[in-house]
């Protein structure tokens, strides 16, 4: 079961998920296993891929962030690989439910604008991390041809005024 609430500004998400140390030697550095003690994939190769571009406090802080959005997907039974459609219903339901954002239509972006409410967890610079973790994780399983939808955004944002997913 996750809980959520605010920590000295930061997200705190019991997701169910570890943290583990991968075997010396092995493919992964990091292994991120669900309250079932089974790892999860996508966060694991995402990890593993994200290792070359940008700073490694970059891919931790990121994968902190992406942790919670995949106890989400995975307590529904969302696929992470859905269409980028879909993903953007995934995600804005998220943000609802457990970022409890208020979200509106934007036709001007072709898609939504985000605005933080009282109860809402996150601080507007962690709602830009979040969303820049979760823009991140597709574009690197785009790239590296595990997401099919490598020429469609998955997610799009705009930093202008209030946030736009």
């Amino acid at each position: 079961m996750r809980t959520k609430g605010r920590e000295q500004g930061r997200f705190v998400a019991l997701s169910g998920f570890r943290k583990m140390t991968g075997p010396p030697g092995g493919r992964y550095e990091v292994l991120i296993i669900d309250g079932n003690s089974k790892p999860v994939s996508p966060l694991c190769e995402w990890y593993r891929l994200r290792k070359r571009p940008g700073a490694n406090g970059t891919r931790r802080t990121y994968l902190n962030f992406l942790q919670p959005f995949f106890a989400y997907l995975l307590s529904r039974g969302y696929a992470w690989n859905a269409a980028p459609e879909q993903v953007r219903t995934y995600v804005k339901a998220f943000l609802l439910e457990d970022i409890e954002c208020s979200v509106s239509p934007d036709t001007a972006l072709d898609g939504y604008r985000l605005t933080l409410t009282g109860s809402s967890p996150l601080s507007a610079s962690s709602l830009r991390v979040l969303l820049a973790a979760i823009r991140d994780f597709y574009a690197v399983m785009a790239e590296a041809g595990l997401y099919a939808y490598a020429t469609r955004c998955a997610l799009r944002c705009s930093s202008a005024g209030n946030r736009s997913a």
